[in-house]
């Protein structure tokens, strides 16, 4: 295959490529400048370069959407950097070739780049799923598409609403006809009798895009049963009397079958009494299985007895066990199989899901590919896509399906001018469980033709001695990448790469290789995980932490230039759980969610027992738990009545600032708090736990989240614990917010799965998850029907289509095997486990390196003998393979259960913390002050008073409050806030057009739904409608002012150069801003309003005017009314030369609880 130079000007670029890139070869490199000499370079076949916008770009994931974004800008700002000093001598080739045609051409490209800079917000950089929503929206009516981008991002199915689907899936929809009681009984101990398991199994295959092949239900075998029974006893004539006599006869000369009774053949035997057979005979032997055929099997046969067994000429019926093996066995076994059932359920449980998606409108992330899929078979769309693009450049090609090849191959290949270029690594197809399959890559290669295909082969990753050892391995393994579906013993050939001469050599203190093979002994006793914990904890975790401080102590590596691949996310939380004994910072850089963080349900437990201070065992809870932090002997002072007392002062304390301030505040306020046995506050009790910055870190995260939501959606404070309870069984894949947030900055090893590695790169790599074997596989193996693919139940393990199955899957197990070995920069560990005798291992379960040292320094083999080699084993086989080459920078070394210590961290020489010299800006310093802001400390001051508020049991704050009206209307912030939105957005006119209250529904029910406001509609609907039609003057209501004359939520920013003198505000000279509710003109006059939500009583009467007066005096109104008349005031002076006093009509506070126009009682208004 021909090398791929971007740089030199001799490639001829414009055609089609299919560009293999090996791992660290300069993929994106390459892309980026593709683009660039796109841009800038003219054809003979093309009259003008390519514009940014005609250039496609697609990856498969966001974060390399952005990156993508990020390098082909920067690479336009570079080249247009060097175009502009002309310099030659810093230039790649292709650049020099457009320095040489002149001035004129230089000046060309430049304005080229210039214009792909200011138009880079419509550079076509997509994800494929992005490329197909923004195609099918732009061209809706060509496509047919019935949804626009934003309604279809917020109508995807969410793992919350799949987990609903399957809890009313086994609700609903499992009828008699389908399932039988035992079959459920099947499935249910398969997963340990815990139906949550079953719903999470069910949860992995809806979310899927192979469908599941239909099995046949529970009906229809009971037909075929029946058939079966009738057909035997008809043709055969069986007697259950010479039945039974038989048996008899011969039972004594078989083996017994563990946990099995011969009084189940009795029980079958007896069916032949009947002349017909229903559902429970069957379900019965799905019960008891067909157990004369296991029992007189041939394989069951005690051989000591069996020259006496009796002659089959002495046996009423020779024939009965071959027959029934022959007739009935094989629908007993199927219909009591756990694949064949369990398949069942996820066929039904995806009728459901389907269902749900037509009716609801909803659908899955996949269905973008379908609809993309259906469009393009329209000339005139498929037309318009192609009329935008002159090249298109596919990058991580090998992780494309058959649908996303299709499309693009029917756009960009069949009757089109567009250039289309695929970057990608065969080597490196690791995702065929999202459906990426390595065939698509071969036949769009054959597609292409030879003379298309293109490598990049040197490597800017790894130094030298690090790229000639990985050579050196993969060149020695032939048949390492096989292709099982192609033929037998097809495989990829491994083509070695160069290494860089500008990569300069990292020298070690230690003798070891730029490999390091290191060797364990795993042991003979037989444990499900291979290798063992124990075995973890002897040697593998040992050594890898051992050489992580030395090489940080002795060679001065950072944490975070190590990465540990592990095999999963149990692999990772057990050497996660090491590191923390042995005191290693680490992140696992699994996209894991808060919700699986403690601080989740520890926050929860926080908010219950501030929200229920009576419930006692809630308080003790929240006092425990890992927030506040108290231990037994300090939650044991609580029986002491006046430190109880003083304890539930401050619960109810933070009760007030949580429902009265809202959620930031009150969390503000804990976090600051001190506690009753120190002088540290709660934030820093917590940072001096171990782990604690990390909790903290992670708490503050999911109190952003609440401080989100509560603003979005104001409601009362048990609302935030709904919320926690609703996103608890969500992921990072339903709610992006929800994804854990490290602290990138933190010097710390990375611990990540193979998968997660792909696409980075660490200077020490420990590809430790390569040792950790598979087991048991799944039964439902995907078969392929065109581009269509099914899952099949498949019974018997040592069928063609399953092993077939394991042996694909085994050959991605090799490409996982390369991603992992081609991560570091210096230096690769790789561990091996050894076991001291043969091992048998089930098809499919082998380890990625069990495979490739079966195949190190051997010839290409079947797939049955690789299994061979594995069972055998030879512990010798790769220490003479590295000894075989002494100069491939290859070692290893064998590990001892008498492993040394983990040694201790080198103490680094921390300096001391200095503070900074401090800075005098001259000038004055000035302050933008508001209402709420001048009066907060006053606030603070009458919250510590007990006399100056209200009693804590007289301000409503029941949201199911039997008695409904405006003067139990739950008080707070969230209250005020909503009547606020309300009368914002309703028209004031409309209600000249309404009968009633109630006819004011339609506005505020979208506001309240799915809020604890939504029993409380007829309220606010009464207080709106009073709001509109009181008279707050003696001849007009706000319902006759012309809207044009209303401004609503005007807000103002002016300058204060004088101190306003009210008493224990905290003034300070600058600006006051502010939100007036609402300004208007009548009569040839300005008014303010300022609408209250304040709670003053229990009814009309405690709305009076002396009453509303010390309300107005206690929470300083009169000085906001100052503050608010004073903006106006400057506002009118620009617009209006009259007098203020002239055109100013006054200040009006609307107290929306009292308002009663049909009481007549003037109540509720005052004007200032």
């Amino acid at each position: 295959m021909k090398s791929f130079d971007v740089l030199h000007r001799s490639l001829n670029l414009r055609q089609h490529y299919l560009l293999e890139a090996s791992a660290g070869t300069g993929k994106t490199f390459s892309i980026e400048n593709i683009v660039i000499r796109l841009l800038i370079e003219e054809d003979a076949g093309v009259q003008e370069p390519s514009l940014l916008e005609q250039i496609l770009v697609v990856t498969f994931t966001r974060a390399a959407t952005r990156e993508l974004k990020t390098r082909i800008r920067n690479k336009i700002e570079d080249s247009l950097s060097l175009l502009q000093k002309s310099s030659k001598d810093e230039a790649c080739d292709y650049l020099q070739a457009i320095m040489e045609q002149g001035d004129a051409q230089v000046e060309k490209a430049k304005r080229r780049l210039e214009h792909a800079l200011a138009t880079f917000d419509q550079a076509q950089i997509y994800t494929i799923h992005g490329f197909c929503l923004r195609m099918l929206t732009n061209f809706l009516f060509e496509s047919d598409f019935s949804m626009h981008k934003g309604s279809f991002e917020q109508r995807s199915l969410t793992k919350q609403e799949l987990l609903q689907l399957i809890r009313d899936f086994f609700r609903t929809e499992i009828r008699p006809h389908i399932f039988s009681p035992v079959q459920l009984q099947i499935v249910l101990q398969a997963h340990g009798n815990r139906l949550e398991k079953v719903q999470e199994a069910l949860l992995k295959y809806l979310t899927k895009e192979c469908e599941v092949a239909a099995t046949p239900d529970f009906s229809s075998d009971v037909e075929k049963f029946c058939t079966i029974m009738r057909t035997l006893k008809k043709e055969r004539g069986w007697l259950p009397e010479k039945m039974q006599e038989d048996v008899e006869r011969q039972i004594s000369f078989y083996k017994s079958i563990r946990n099995k009774s011969t009084s189940s053949i009795h029980a079958f035997i007896e069916l032949f009494r009947k002349d017909s057979w229903n559902a429970d005979d069957f379900d019965l032997l799905l019960k008891e299985g067909l157990f004369i055929c296991e029992f007189l099997a041939p394989t069951n046969l005690n051989k000591k007895k069996s020259n006496n067994l009796p002659k089959n000429s002495s046996l009423n019926y020779p024939e009965l066990v071959p027959i029934l093996t022959q007739s009935l066995y094989p629908l007993i076994q199927q219909a009591k199989s756990y694949e064949f059932i369990f398949a069942r359920l996820v066929f039904y449980c995806r009728l459901l899901m389907h269902k749900y998606l037509s009716e609801e409108e909803k659908h899955q992330e996949n269905d973008l590919l379908k609809h993309m899929l259906k469009a393009i078979h329209s000339p005139s769309f498929a037309g318009k896509v192609r009329s935008l693009y002159q090249a298109a450049i596919i990058d991580e090609f090998q992780d494309t399906d058959p649908v996303q090849w299709q499309i693009f191959n029917t756009l960009f290949l069949e009757n089109s001018t567009c250039k289309i270029y695929l970057v990608g690594d065969p080597k490196q197809s690791i995702y065929a469980f999202r459906q990426a399959d390595i065939y698509t890559y071969l036949s769009a290669g054959k597609s292409l033709g030879l003379a298309n295909r293109a490598s990049l082969d040197t490597n800017y990753r790894s130094q030298p001695s690090l790229v000639q050892a990985l050579n050196t391995l993969f060149k020695a393994c032939p048949g390492l990448f096989s292709l099982p579906s192609l033929a037998e013993n097809a495989y990829l050939d491994y083509s070695e790469v160069k290494f860089s001469p500008h990569i300069k050599e990292r020298k070690f203190s230690d003798e070891q290789g730029s490999i390091h093979f290191f060797q364990a002994p795993v042991g003979s006793k037989s444990t499900q995980r291979f290798p063992s914990e124990e075995c973890e904890e002897k040697f593998f975790f040992p050594f890898i932490a051992q050489e992580i401080t030395r090489l940080h102590n002795s060679d001065g590596f950072k944490f975070n230039q190590f990465a540990i691949l592990i095999k999963d996310r149990f692999q990772g939380q057990r050497l996660a759980y090491y590191f923390d004994r042995h005191h290693i910072p680490y992140h696992l850089q699994k996209q894991t969610s808060l919700t699986e963080s403690i601080a989740w349900e520890s926050l929860r437990e926080l908010l219950v027992g501030i929200l229920n201070p009576r419930n006692e065992n809630c308080v003790k809870i929240a006092l425990g738990g890992p927030i506040l932090g108290w231990n037994y002997n300090e939650i044991k002072k609580l029986e002491d009545p006046n430190f109880l007392e003083r304890i539930l002062a401050e619960f109810y304390a933070f009760k007030r600032h949580l429902s009265q301030e809202g959620f930031p505040i009150f969390f503000q306020r804990i976090m600051q708090s001190i506690g009753p046995m120190d002088s540290l506050s709660v934030a820093e009790r917590l940072m001096k736990r171990e782990g604690g910055d990390i909790f903290y870190d992670e708490l503050t995260q999911i109190a952003y989240l609440l401080m989100e939501y509560q603003n979005e959606h104001p409601a009362s404070p048990e609302h935030l614990i709904a919320f926690l309870d609703e996103y608890k069984n969500m992921g990072v894949e339903d709610e992006e917010r929800l994804k854990k947030v490290t602290d990138p900055s933190r010097e710390a090893v990375s611990i990540l799965t193979t998968h997660s590695s792909k696409g980075l790169e660490y200077d020490i790599v420990f590809a430790y998850g390569l040792v950790g074997r598979t087991q048991a596989r799944d039964r439902l193996i995907p078969q392929k029907e065109g581009t269509s693919h099914y899952l099949v139940p498949c019974l018997e393990k040592h069928s063609a289509s399953y092993v077939k199955y394991c042996e694909e899957m085994d050959a991605e197990k090799m490409r996982q095997l390369y991603v992992a070995m081609t991560r570091a920069k210096y230096r690769l560990y790789i561990p091996v486990a050894v076991s001291d005798k043969p091992t048998e291992i089930e098809c499919g379960g082998a380890s990625p390196m069990d495979i490739f040292l079966a195949r190190l320094g051997q010839e290409n083999c079947s797939y049955q003998e690789l299994y061979s080699r594995i069972k055998e084993g030879d512990s010798y086989r790769l220490q003479n393979f590295i000894q075989a080459y002494p100069e491939a920078h290859i070692t290893y070394s064998l590990l001892k259960e008498t492993f040394d210590e983990v040694a201790p961290l080198k103490n680094q020489n921390i300096p001391p913390l200095v503070a900074p010299p401090s800075v005098e800006i001259p000038g004055e310093k000035n302050f933008i002050q508001s209402f709420t802001s001048l009066t907060r400390y006053k606030k603070a001051l009458a919250s510590r008073d007990p006399y100056s508020l209200e009693p804590a049991n007289a301000v409503p704050h029941n949201f199911q409050a039997p008695c409904k009206n405006a003067h139990t209307l739950p008080s707070g912030n969230i209250t005020g806030k909503l009547l606020h939105k309300i009368l914002e957005i309703i028209p004031f006119s409309v209600v000249n057009k309404i009968a009633s209250a109630n006819d004011l529904k339609s506005w505020i029910h979208p506001l309240i739904q799915e809020t604890e406001f939504h029993s409380w509609e007829k309220v606010l609907c009464e207080i709106t409608y009073e709001a509109l039609q009181i008279k707050i003057s003696e001849n007009f209501c706000l319902k006759d002012i012309h809207p044009s004359l209303l401004y609503r939520e005007t807000e103002f920013l002016y300058p204060s150069a004088k101190e306003m003198l009210v008493e224990e505000l905290q003034w300070h000279k600058g600006f006051f801003k502010g939100v007036i509710d609402l300004i208007f003109f009548h009569n040839h006059h300005y008014y303010i309003l300022d609408w209250k939500s304040n709670w003053l009583g229990p009814n009309i009467e405690a709305y009076d005017f002396e009453k509303m007066k010390a309300a107005m005096e206690q929470h300083d109104y009169y000085f906001q009314a100052h503050i608010y008349c004073e903006a106006v005031k400057r506002y009118l002076k620009l617009v209006d030369k009259r007098p203020f006093e002239e055109i100013f009509g006054g200040c009006f506070y609307i107290f929306l609880r009292g308002l009663s126009a049909s009481t007549g009682k003037h109540t509720g208004v005052l004007k200032i």
